[in-house]
């Protein structure tokens, strides 16, 4: 992320005259030496750059409504927080469960920095589980569900929760009632996600509540208060539930075309949440018409590289197709592809 090493971006994030952390020239330098010094293989991180970065994460995530930071700056040290943890992963030796965590927390800093893709990118190099998913330590268990649902990896999150749902589902035939267990905050993680899941994939009417209500559960446990991981992937997988609750292809798509968001959910690879852009544009923001309102009959569309336009004209033709009789014709300059 070559934006990390700009010196308004860090400026932006980290503000001015914090007594504990770098300014943002240091700041500079600590991530460009970590870059060096991986490219040259050898590996380290300064930890005042790890200080940095959860003191980020912390600005990052604020309650909006406390309103101590303006969005500008959250967005900033969500951006240069998930660059911070991605190197923490390359640049250190970490445990399978630290390795998680780092993972997680990268992909908080990256979906808050508006740079999905790259959260699901750091997803592919986290050490995962292989099926058929043994049982674990809990915070193990709900950070590898956290990373899953962050990645929006449908195909994999899927067996992974069954195989868990299981295991505590054989937990409550027990003789506890598993809310005032050590696991109270792991089966709220894991419920949670499988509602979440579930909503962004089905659209369930409902689903997105369920899971706020298991993640909120989660989160108060005081039987397993001490599951200090579980908590932490709960209390972000809450907070970003409301972000993927606007931004899943039900949310956006006509409520009455049902087909086509499951063409898009159900499909390989799955999509499930769209991008600011695309949502700005199938929205009609800044006083434009949105091109899912029938009565729009032309439209230029100018979108970067890699920004997401081949899916918007895929969920275009899927609505015409579906909502009419008529037929789509795509013109394309086959020279320049």
């Amino acid at each position: 992320m070559g934006g990390a090493l700009d010196r308004d971006i860090l400026a932006t994030a980290v503000g001015e005259g914090h007594p504990l952390l770098p300014e943002s020239a240091e700041l500079q330098k600590l991530l460009a030496d970590t870059e060096i010094r991986l490219f040259t293989r050898e590996a380290s991180i300064d930890g005042r750059l790890l200080d940095t970065g959860w003191y980020l994460q912390a600005v990052a995530t604020a309650r909006p409504d406390l309103q101590l930071y303006d969005l500008s700056r959250q967005r900033r040290a969500h951006q240069v927080a998930g660059h911070i943890f991605d190197l923490a992963l390359q640049s250190t030796d970490l445990s399978e469960t630290e390795g998680l965590r780092y993972t997680f927390a990268a992909q908080v800093g990256y979906l808050g920095g508006e740079l999905a893709p790259n959260a699901a990118a750091v997803a592919r190099r986290a050490p995962l589980s292989p099926a058929p998913y043994d049982w674990s330590e809990t915070g193990r268990m709900s950070l590898e569900a956290g990373v899953l649902v962050l990645a929006l990896d449908r195909p994999a999150l899927y067996p992974l929760l069954r195989a868990r749902l299981s295991q505590l589902n054989a937990l409550r035939a027990g003789p506890d009632d598993i809310a005032t267990t050590p696991y109270a905050a792991l089966d709220g993680v894991i419920r949670g996600a499988w509602a979440l899941t579930n909503y962004l994939t089905y659209g369930q009417a409902g689903a997105l509540e369920q899971a706020r209500g298991f993640l909120a559960a989660a989160l108060a446990t005081e039987a397993a208060a001490s599951d200090v991981d579980s908590r932490w992937v709960a209390a972000h997988l809450l907070r970003i539930s409301d972000e993927l609750g606007r931004t899943s292809v039900w949310a956006v798509l006509p409520p009455g075309l049902p087909s086509v968001a499951k063409a898009m959910t159900l499909g390989d690879p799955p999509v499930l949440t769209l991008w600011p852009p695309q949502l700005s544009f199938l929205a009609g923001e800044d006083d434009e018409q949105s091109p899912l309102d029938p009565t729009t009959r032309r439209l230029v569309l100018s979108f970067p590289t890699s920004a997401g336009k081949t899916l918007l004209a895929q969920i275009l033709i899927a609505v015409q197709v579906a909502s009419s009789e008529g037929d789509v014709c795509v013109v394309a300059p086959t020279h320049s592809l």
